[in-house]
């Protein structure tokens, strides 16, 4: 289908034709995108991706938006973002450094510094031209600064979230912003079964929102809210990322207002994320 101006102009491409056209452009402004998935399954890597991709596709249209690049974990390498310019793009190795400088990166390593930064979202994102906001990971302070150790724990992080979730969700839509987090969960399942964990917040089960090819059986008893019911409603769009087998990785659209149910098989390489058309499926 011919994507309308409105999508065009506040789409951020993921850099697959299918992908792209199944989310009607990609990635949109004024919503929130989450990638949930375990431990070294490629959150950042797509992070990284969507970075550079946004900053090229603009640039290419003239528009000067920024990538605003909030790294809680440490895991932001810039001469990552180097090596998939150079191996995917090299037409645009000479203008690396313009890219980079598109970049804007904090690294919150507490709470407070993490909620300060979000406070003042609205005065950054309009100084810097933000068009793009990556917050990777959402969690990993709260989780490591209030362990659910007790439910005033379990409930002082719950209204951190929430209310983390809800400057994300205000700045998005106010701003005309495209808001992408990641969320870690642990893996627990045996190797017969589906790889979606308890700990993943994957599909708002509660409220009946299971995709159309999803079942019962898909989940198991392995799907429980994670970071409770106002982070799940404050998502619009939910990419699970799995393992396959010990190579291959796997991104399942989990939630989203306009792609039907659909897994994508993907690899990581030196020029980002490259995904297996031929190993893809769709309801």
């Amino acid at each position: 289908f011919d994507l309308s101006e409105e999508e065009k102009n506040g789409s951020y491409w993921l850099g697959n034709h299918a992908l792209d056209t199944m989310l009607h452009g990609g990635l949109h402004a004024g919503s929130i995108t989450e990638f949930a998935g375990p431990s070294g399954v490629g959150k950042t890597q797509w992070c990284l991706y969507i970075a550079i991709l946004s900053v090229l596709a603009k640039k290419k249209s003239n528009c000067n938006i920024t990538v605003m690049y909030i790294d809680t974990e440490t895991a932001f390498r810039p001469e990552r973002i180097v090596e998939i310019i150079n191996n995917k793009y090299p037409e645009h190795t000479t203008e690396i450094k313009e890219y980079l400088s598109r970049i804007y990166l904090y690294q919150p390593k507490t709470v407070s510094s993490l909620s300060e930064i979000l406070e003042s979202l609205e005065v950054i994102a309009v100084e810097k031209d933000v068009g793009m906001l990556i917050v990777d990971s959402i969690a990993s302070l709260a989780r490591k600064e209030i362990p659910a150790t007790s439910s005033y724990s379990n409930i002082a992080r719950t209204n951190q979230l929430a209310s983390w979730a809800a400057k994300l969700k205000c700045i998005a839509q106010q701003l005309n912003i495209c808001v992408v987090v990641t969320n870690q969960v642990t893996s627990r399942f045996a190797p017969e079964e589906p790889f979606i964990t308890e700990e993943i917040q994957a599909v708002d089960v509660e409220d009946g929102e299971l995709h159309p090819g999803w079942s019962d059986k898909t989940f198991s008893h392995h799907v429980t809210p994670a970071l409770g019911n106002t982070w799940t409603h404050c998502v619009n769009t939910r990419f699970i990322l799995q393992y396959t087998d010990s190579k291959s990785r796997q991104l399942i659209i989990a939630k989203s207002p306009v792609a039907p149910f659909a897994t994508f098989s993907y690899t990581i390489g030196e020029g980002g994320i490259i995904i297996e058309e031929h190993d893809s499926f769709y309801s």
